[in-house]
């Protein structure tokens, strides 16, 4: 039945007594302490407290979790590419989180590049959407600003086709945020085509052969032997924004559910002579191709994933292999190599921020090259909720 358990005066008498409670309010915010007499562990034991909210002291309310920001964390980064930094003053300091350091391109006079430029390289592969910089933050902050920079986005360091962004900033004191399209990638490089000049535009000011050019536009003297002389350069701060996805279910959808065009094979059903199979697998999704195919993709909305199972159907196995390739406009984001009969590849290819995919097969050989037909088997994208994709 059920009974009252009497209370310790202190902790002393609690640890004597063989039943009983005490509450001890230096015992880490409040502890109430409670046993109760040996019994058989088989019959049940029930505890009920009453006016616990008397004795305990509440504790202080806890502060608000952080709001995580968009900036990648300096143990995310690396430089993998430097610029001509000044003896103290490394990249690093820009993205250590601490506006007092500073990074600086050398300021000797006798060290003339052109362009200033480095590369940051991630931990993992990113889906990255701004900048945030900030110049010097002292009384001097007006020397050193970038003016017209570059931006690209890669994921190997050489390769990076047109700049993804051009821009000016604005000559200011503070922090000034750089926007540009969501886009994934391992590497981000940044290039400073010039810089903000406070005393005036350079050559056009100490050049003794333009003095008598007044008028505007101010005469510049150039020699294209020579390397452009953009001034050195000093940040405070230097951040590289995550893309943040809006959180939502999951969806797929499989790339044989589109409107494709009639030439396009799909969902080959079993018991016919036009059955999906690879090495004596039957795939129940999928898209059939010839040796030369092309199927292009609009996509909107946020996709993460394509996966597929690519290779030669067994119903010609015979007549050689081919290689299978995605595209993202002139980008290449994959390419098979040759696939020849029973081998069959597994890619999962990153698609995040990307707005049109092409899927193709080409570089048919063997003994029947035109005879040649491949599988986009279980070609699946993988997303959040809200996404679409439609053909081109």
């Amino acid at each position: 039945g059920e009974r009252v358990i009497a209370a310790s005066g202190d902790r002393a008498a609690y640890d004597k007594a063989a039943e009983g409670w005490f509450f001890d309010g230096a015992d880490r915010q409040g502890t109430l302490h409670v046993k109760v007499a040996a019994q058989d562990i088989r019959q049940p034991l029930a505890l009920q407290v009453a006016g616990a909210l008397a004795v305990a002291r509440l504790d202080a309310d806890f502060p608000a979790a952080p709001v995580p920001g968009r900036a990648l964390p300096a143990d995310a980064m690396q430089v993998v590419a430097r610029p001509f930094e000044e003896s103290g003053y490394p990249l690093e300091n820009a993205f250590d989180g601490k506006p007092e350091t500073w990074f600086r391109t050398v300021r000797s006079p006798s060290v003339k590049s052109g362009p200033h430029e480095w590369v940051i390289g991630f931990t993992e592969r990113r889906l990255v959407d701004g900048i945030e910089l900030a110049p010097r933050n002292d009384q001097h902050w007006r020397h050193g600003q970038v003016r017209d920079y570059e931006i690209y986005i890669g994921d190997n360091n050489g390769e990076w086709g047109a700049p993804l962004q051009r821009g000016t900033l604005k000559l200011q004191e503070g922090t000034q945020t750089i926007n540009f399209p969501a886009t994934a990638g391992r590497l981000l490089r940044f290039r400073v085509m010039s810089t903000q000049n406070p005393e005036g535009d350079g050559a056009a000011t100490t050049d003794p052969m333009v003095t008598a050019a007044q008028g505007a536009p101010v005469a510049r003297a150039f020699d294209a032997a020579l390397a452009t002389d953009v001034a050195p350069v000093t940040l405070s701060e230097f951040r590289v924004l995550e893309h943040r996805v809006a959180e939502g279910a999951e969806v797929q959808r499989y790339l044989s559910d589109l409107a494709l065009p009639k030439h396009i094979a799909r969902d080959r059903p079993a018991g016919k002579a036009a059955e999906m199979r690879m090495n004596g697998l039957w795939f129940r999704k999928g898209l059939g191709v010839g040796p030369a195919s092309r199927i292009d993709l609009q996509l909107a909305g946020n996709w993460n994933l394509l996966r597929a199972d690519l290779g030669v159907d067994d119903s010609c196995r015979s007549a050689g292999g081919l290689q299978f390739q995605v595209w993202s406009g002139e980008r290449l984001l994959y390419d098979s190599g040759l696939v020849t009969a029973p081998g069959v590849v597994k890619p999962e290819i990153d698609v995040r921020g990307l707005s049109q995919l092409s899927l193709r097969t080409l570089g048919a050989r063997g003994a029947q090259p035109a005879q040649v037909c491949g599988n986009w088997a279980n070609a699946v994208l993988t997303g959040t909720e809200g996404a679409t994709v439609k053909p081109r």
